[in-house]
C-alpha cells in the first residue's frame, strides 16, 4: 500500500489536504480496518504521511485525532510512531472527554496501556464530569478475551489506581456493576 500512496503523490500529484468533513489521509490510515493488512504496514504509511509529507498529526474529524483513534484501535506500533517520532499530543481529549487512556482501555490492549503509562508517563487524571473512567470504557468494550480483559482491569486498578467503585456520571453505574451484567 505504501508503494501505491507514493505513486499517487509522486506521479499524480495527490494532495494530503483534509476533506470538508475534516478527514485527512493520516486519520484515514489510522482508522481504516480493511485496506492495510498489518500493523507494520500501517506504521510505515503513518511514518510516510507524517514525516515525509508533513501530514498534521493532530487533525481529525469531529474532535478526535489520529492518536486517539490509534489508541482506540489498539495499534501499539502506530501509537509509538505518532508519539515518539511525530510528536503527537498525549494530552489530546476527544469530543466526549476521552483521553488516550480511555481509548486504550476501550481497545483492551494492556501492551498499549503499559506503553502509555510506563514509557510515556501518561497519568490517569480526573475525568471531566460527563466522562466515565477508563475502567468503564474497558468494561463496555466487546473486543477482548477474558484473559485480555482481566489483564487490562488489573493494570487499570493497580498501576493506574482507578477504583472499581467509581460511578459513571451518565448512568450512575460502577464498572463492577456493569461487569456483573454486561458480560
Amino acid at each position: 500500500m505504501l508503494d501505491v500512496l507514493k505513486y499517487l503523490v509522486d506521479e499524480c500529484a495527490a494532495s494530503v489536504t483534509a476533506s470538508s468533513e475534516g478527514r485527512t489521509c493520516l486519520f484515514g490510515c489510522v482508522s481504516a480496518t480493511c485496506w492495510l493488512t498489518s500493523e507494520c504496514e500501517r506504521k510505515a504509511v503513518v511514518r510516510y504521511l507524517a514525516l515525509e509529507l508533513s501530514a498534521d498529526v493532530e487533525a481529525g474529524p469531529e474532535g478526535t485525532t489520529p492518536l486517539l483513534t490509534a489508541c482506540d484501535m489498539g495499534y501499539v506500533k502506530v501509537v509509538e510512531v505518532l508519539v515518539a517520532e511525530c510528536g503527537a499530543n498525549l494530552s489530546a481529549v476527544g469530543k466526549g472527554g476521552e483521553t488516550v487512556l480511555h481509548c486504550a482501555a476501550r481497545s483492551c490492549n494492556v501492551e498499549l496501556l503499559r506503553y502509555l503509562v510506563c514509557t510515556c508517563g501518561v497519568e490517569q487524571t480526573e475525568s471531566p464530569r460527563s466522562t466515565p473512567s477508563p475502567l468503564h470504557y474497558c468494561v463496555n468494550s466487546r473486543w477482548y478475551s477474558y484473559a485480555e480483559f482481566a489483564s487490562v482491569v488489573g493494570f487499570l486498578t493497580t498501576t493506574c489506581k482507578i477504583p472499581v467503585d467509581v460511578v459513571d456520571p451518565n448512568t450512575g453505574e460502577t464498572p463492577f456493576l456493569k461487569a456483573c451484567y454486561h458480560r
